[in-house]
């Protein structure tokens, strides 16, 4: 066992100065994997390259060698270093493997005057090269320069792999910190309370931000001869980046994908795709009692008939401005994408925004997952507080009563936060509560 979990056992008043070492908490759906050790490999030949190519975190008991194949990426690491050594106008001394995901590496570079830069290298499933990368790139500018929000700075990008790389990268400043996930189980409340107020305040800065259109961020130079909507300095509204509309046989198809100028556009853009997908390369499943325990074979021409009975539906049941307005939105605030400044609660940087989408503002609405709410059940503003038996119990039990309590805790303190400071998603949240949309 290791040795974070050998720790002596919590008692409620060495709760507000406890301070965990390691991440206890982690509800990132692109984060949350099991890392092997750290790679720190030297670039002198091809052999010890390999295990920046491959993934070396995950196993797969079933179709393994396409997984691995989807998540395989193979570049030049010394000119990934020439690149980031340009970028910070000094030599960089090393590149470290820090962490892979199914969508992206992250390999962490040094240089001999002591600025570090984060690499990230999409992996093939990640989604259209060009279009996640320039609208990844964009939306950090954007949020940076723009908004003025704790972001990364942007070193260098490219969106195609016709480089000296020889692959798509993203070259961005290493900002000094903590994640939240590493200090989630040893906050003290008003340490919660501060950093629920800083997401709240953030959040509501991108949501009074009024955008023409729906789709994804970009810069001009990026988006040449492509449809763009402009929206401030060298920025615009382009395509949406986001998987769901380039996955498989999606991307070679010609389907609408933005940018859209009316709500309705967007949200029923998903369904044409799909049915599309269905008539052209959908096959009849036959009946498998154990995945699809049914009574009968699921016809592609059902699925086409149920989508095509919501797009009758959907202009119907699309709520009014402002609930429809374009809105921005991180697509994973996780705990692990919330950097805290070194022994303070002040945020420093949120990062990982890609897939980040403009899409209506009651689709963009809800918790995030560290302190989502039940929707089966109401509301509770009641102050959350430990077992009485909490001192007395093992510390996995402990551990366990923890989370449970800095669920409930976060949920509170999000809540009351949004209320203060960002009544329009409070506004949504409550209109979530109440309806199935």
């Amino acid at each position: 066992m290791a040795n974070s979990l050998q720790s002596p056992v919590f008692t409620r008043r060495l709760l507000p100065t406890l301070r965990m070492q390691k991440p206890l908490f982690c509800c990132s759906r692109k984060s949350a994997i099991s890392l092997s050790p750290r790679h720190h490999l030297s670039t002198s030949g091809p052999a010890s390259h390999e295990d920046y190519f491959r993934n070396t975190s995950r196993r797969w008991i079933f179709n393994e060698s396409d997984r691995l194949n989807e998540r395989y990426v193979k570049f030049r690491p010394t000119e990934l270093q020439r690149i980031a050594g340009e970028a910070v106008q000094d030599y960089c001394i090393g590149i470290t493997k820090l962490t892979e995901g199914g969508f992206n590496k992250v390999f962490l570079l040094r240089a001999k005057n002591g600025r570090e830069v984060i690499a990230r290298i999409p992996t093939p499933i990640a989604g259209p090269p060009h279009y996640t990368n320039a609208s990844e790139v964009a939306t950090m500018n954007f949020l940076r320069t723009v908004l003025k929000l704790p972001v990364p700075e942007i070193l260098s990008y490219s969106t195609s792999s016709d480089n000296p790389v020889g692959a798509e990268y993203i070259l961005m400043e290493r900002v000094k910190g903590e994640s939240l996930s590493s200090r989630w189980l040893s906050l003290t409340t008003d340490e919660m309370k501060d950093i629920m107020t800083q997401i709240a305040e953030i959040e509501r800065r991108i949501l009074d931000f009024h955008f023409p259109a729906y789709g994804s961020l970009y810069h001009k130079k990026d988006l040449d001869g492509e449809p763009q909507i402009p929206v401030v300095d060298e920025f615009c509204i382009g395509p949406v980046s986001a998987r769901q509309f380039w996955h498989g046989e999606r991307s070679r198809m010609k389907i609408d994908r933005g940018p859209w100028l009316s709500p309705a556009d967007c949200i029923t853009s998903a369904a044409r795709r799909e049915i599309a997908i269905i008539q052209h390369h959908a096959k009849a499943q036959p009946r498998q009692t154990f995945l699809l325990p049914t009574d009968h074979d699921i016809l592609p021409s059902e699925h086409t008939s149920l989508l095509s009975q919501f797009l009758q539906l959907a202009r119907h049941i699309i709520p009014p401005d402002p609930h429809s307005i374009p809105t921005l939105r991180h697509p994973d605030l996780s705990l692990s994408n919330i950097i805290l400044a070194p022994g303070s609660t002040k945020i420093t940087s949120i990062i990982d925004w890609q897939d980040a989408v403009i899409f209506p503002r009651f689709t963009q609405a809800g918790y995030p997952a560290f302190c989502e709410h039940d929707s089966s059940q109401p509301q509770s503003m009641h102050t959350p507080s430990l077992p009485d038996d909490f001192d007395d119990m093992g510390p996995e039990q402990q551990r366990q009563c923890m989370t449970v309590f800095r669920h409930q805790e976060a949920n509170l303190y999000y809540t009351a936060a949004t209320g203060v400071h960002n009544d329009q998603h409070m506004h949504l949240l409550r209109l979530l509560s109440c309806y199935v949309l």
